[in-house]
């Protein structure tokens, strides 16, 4: 009995800690990201950030954001608990910005490779808020 306890425990033990580590990999956005707010939310916007979220982003995330599981790594835009800790502001800094050099997650904004307006990563970002379950 005393064994099974002690068993218990350590299994609790060990899913505290791993629960404690990060979910994802992602930088943490500057603090004037934070509070930064997404202007292109009409439908327009949500059709044009879907199409794009389509063509740069499902290969990875998924096409209904569920992420991959086969890399837990990627971000899965369905965990409601991972993503309601993140503005609209920090998700514009990792896309525009990219998820940094531990990933292969390129980046979107006007001064990266990709080359997307300010506004295009604003709305694929309006698109990804809908994938929340």
């Amino acid at each position: 009995m005393l064994k099974n306890i002690f068993f218990g425990l350590l299994i609790f033990s060990g899913s505290l800690l791993f629960a404690a580590e990060p979910l994802y990999n992602v930088p943490d956005a500057p603090a004037e990201y934070a509070e930064m707010t997404n202007a292109f939310t009409s439908q327009k916007d949500l059709e044009i950030g879907k199409k794009y979220y389509q063509k740069e982003c499902a290969d990875c995330h998924g096409e209904s954001g569920e992420g991959d599981a086969d890399d837990k790594s990627v971000v899965a835009f369905t965990n409601s608990a991972w993503m309601n800790t993140r503005s609209d502001g920090q998700l514009f800094y990792i896309a525009a910005e990219g998820a940094g050099e531990d990933s292969d997650m390129e980046a979107y904004g006007p001064w990266s490779e990709m080359g997307y307006s300010e506004k295009r990563v604003w709305q694929m970002i309006s698109y990804i808020r809908t994938l929340i379950k």
